[in-house]
């Protein structure tokens, strides 16, 4: 898969974790080319995005609410997240929802305070045997901190997973009941 470039550093998307994982974000967003790196053969990866107008440069027809998201990806494992309560609590994090694949939090009042952007809300959630993570931060008194962000955040895990080929799963990397977790 190419990474198709709107202008400068925007990107359409972005193919990480050696195709395990490809970010296509919508709704006025698009991934930073420069933040982007050649996927390792093990391990990882990582992108930025942010709105398209604000990485192109250029005005856009889908005006999107300043942020900056990452997305950053483990290596190959057990498709399992860790405990959703602990993780809230190691985060000072509200728990807002919690499945088998994916869990969403509301940071914490004082996460990050006095730094410009703010830490809004984290997500993790499963692709492929590999842990995606979601980091979304914003200006001060933006409404990405309600319910907007939780909405973005929520929109870019079904962009990552509409834009992501399903790979098979190895069979030591099946829940102890033999299925899959996607």
């Amino acid at each position: 898969m190419s990474t198709p470039e709107i202008s400068g550093d925007a990107r359409l998307q972005a193919v990480l974790a050696g195709g395990d994982v490809v970010v296509r974000p919508s709704g006025g967003y698009c991934v930073d080319a420069d933040s982007l790196s050649a996927p390792p053969a093990q391990g990882g990866d990582f992108a930025l995005i942010a709105s398209c107008e604000s990485l192109s440069g250029y005005p856009m027809p889908q005006r999107a609410e300043p942020a900056v998201i990452s997305v950053s990806v483990s290596g190959p494992q057990a498709p399992a997240l860790p405990d959703a309560v602990a993780l809230a609590g190691s985060l000072g994090a509200e728990l807002v929802d919690a499945a088998p694949d994916a869990i969403l939090l509301r940071a914490g009042p004082e996460a990050e305070a006095g730094q410009t952007p703010r830490l809004f809300w984290r997500a993790l959630f499963v692709v492929n045997a590999r842990v995606v993570g979601v980091a979304l931060y914003g200006p001060e008194n933006s409404p990405l901190a309600g319910v907007g962000g939780r909405r973005l955040v929520m929109q870019l895990i079904d962009d990552i997973r509409a834009a992501t080929p399903e790979r098979p799963i190895p069979p030591a990397q099946e829940n102890a009941d033999g299925a899959k977790t996607l």
